[in-house]
């Protein structure tokens, strides 16, 4: 109930007591042939009955709108909880990379340094060693197979270059160990650029929902979307991960759907691999900072995650 329809209540109340007052007063006093009994108490009275009459027929139009108002509301909230679970076919699962004490035993990190089989190679661009970025082990991210098509053990590893000619852009190379024996601590290259601070991670479990651009099932439901005033629940639904390291799933878009994703390059069919968000960091040289605060976003053609060929990635930054 709002304070304008309270105020209605609360002069009704004091109206109808007033007039109550004056006219039992008068009735008291004409009672008792008493010679102040003047006439002007229940004219005075029912003037103020007919203010509270009035106060009291507002605060029931007040509360009759606002019933109604709550009943829309709850109807457009069914219908759109309704209209929801067309979605449900088309939702994902993604594992969200959140933050885990460093005595975890976890080995999915961002930064520092690669713990690395015997047989791995420190990728390079024209030369120069790539920054590293985000090592995985599928056995602690997906091991009993949550997370459609991705693998449930072996190692992945993200390196990210940032490059400014001939235009600025991310350039990024996976590495993917499916079997890793020898597990140590990689040497540093000696021109190595840029160290990230070291973050472990565990896995959170959450569905995602596309946005209406990155599938036409998506699209084609959306245009049947109810019209209670509920007409972007949806976009905050497929935007709420934004601020999130996904693997898997689908992406929270910062700035609209990936076009080339959209468009389905060579008639393939692109899911998200990774998702991942900047980080500040109290030493600056460390943060994990992508344009303006920005995600990288890291697709693959189905048909590659399935055969465990990620040679062929397609990076995407996406800032504020």
């Amino acid at each position: 109930m709002n304070e304008k329809i309270k105020k209605f209540r609360k002069i009704a109340i004091i109206y109808t007591v007033l007039a109550i007052v004056l006219i039992v007063v008068y009735s008291i006093l004409k009672a008792l042939s008493y010679p102040y009994a003047s006439p002007a108490f229940p004219i005075v009275g029912g003037i103020i009955a007919l203010a509270a009459v009035v106060c009291w027929v507002l605060y029931g139009l007040g509360r009759k709108k606002i019933k109604e108002k709550r009943q829309a509301e709850e109807g457009a909230k069914q219908e759109f909880a309704e209209w929801l679970k067309e979605f449900e076919p088309l939702t994902k699962t993604s594992a969200e990379l959140i933050h885990a004490d460093s005595d975890s035993k976890s080995f999915s990190k961002f930064g520092g340094l690669p713990i690395v089989p015997d047989n791995f190679e420190w990728p390079t661009l024209n030369g120069n060693p790539m920054p590293f970025v985000l090592q995985l082990d599928f056995s602690e991210i997906n091991s009993d197979g949550r997370l459609n098509n991705l693998p449930v053990s072996g190692l992945m590893y993200l390196f990210v270059e940032e490059v400014f000619e001939p235009e600025f852009d991310y350039i990024p190379k996976i590495l993917f160990f499916d079997k890793a024996n020898k597990l140590s601590c990689a040497n540093v290259p000696n021109n190595l650029q840029k160290k990230y601070k070291e973050i472990f991670v565990a896995p959170n479990y959450i569905k995602t929902y596309p946005d209406v651009s990155d599938c036409d099932e998506a699209f084609k439901i959306s245009c049947n979307r109810p019209f209670g005033g509920m007409d972007d629940e949806y976009d905050a639904l497929s935007e709420e991960n934004v601020e999130c390291h996904l693997v898997g799933g689908w992406p929270s878009h910062l700035q609209g759907s990936f076009e080339k994703i959209r468009e389905e390059i060579d008639g393939d069919k692109w899911v998200l691999l990774l998702q991942v968000k900047s980080e500040s960091s109290e030493n600056f040289d460390e943060e994990l900072m992508w344009g303006d605060c920005g995600l990288l976003y890291i697709y693959i053609r189905e048909k590659d995650l399935i055969a465990r060929n990620f040679n062929n990635v397609i990076l995407e930054m996406q800032c504020y």
